[in-house]
C-alpha cells in the first residue's frame, strides 16, 4: 500500500478554526524516527540508558493495566515532518515552522499522525 495515498485533515481542537492535513507514515518514515529518537537518546545519555528505556517498553506492552504511548521511542519531530502535509497557518508546511509548533499541538499532532497508521481500512472508510 502506498502510504502518501491515505490522508486526512483534522481540525485542531485546542486552535478553533485550525486544521493539519496528516498523511500515514511509510515505513521508511518510521524506520527514520525510530532512528532519530536512537541517536538522541544516545548522545544524551549513552547506550545503557536507550538499553534501559527499550527494556522499560518491553515492560510496559507486556502490562496490561498500562496504556502504551505511541509515541514511545519515535521522534516527534520526524514524525510531524513526514507526516504534516498541509495546514491552516498560511504557509507551506516546512520543517522550521514544524519545529515552531507549541507542546500541546505538537503532541495532538504526532498521536493523530501515528493513530492514522494504525486505523483498519474500513476504519478509514468510514472516517
Amino acid at each position: 500500500m502506498l502510504t502518501s495515498k491515505i490522508s486526512k485533515t483534522v481540525d485542531i481542537p485546542h486552535e478553533p478554526g485550525e486544521w493539519l492535513t496528516i498523511r500515514r507514515l511509510s515505513g521508511k518514515a518510521i524506520e527514520r524516527a525510530r532512528s532519530e529518537f536512537s541517536r538522541e537518546v544516545i548522545g544524551v545519555f549513552g547506550r545503557d540508558m536507550l538499553e534501559g528505556m527499550k527494556s522499560q517498553a518491553d515492560a510496559d506492552e507486556a502490562a496490561p493495566e498500562t496504556e502504551p504511548n505511541p509515541l514511545a521511542g519515535l521522534d516527534v519531530s520526524t514524525v510531524l515532518r513526514c507526516g504534516i502535509t498541509a495546514w491552516s497557518y498560511g504557509k507551506r508546511v516546512q520543517p522550521e515552522q514544524v519545529d515552531d509548533l507549541d507542546e500541546v499541538t505538537r503532541d495532538w499532532a504526532a498521536r493523530e499522525i501515528i493513530a492514522l497508521g494504525s486505523e483498519t481500512e474500513a476504519e478509514r472508510k468510514n472516517g
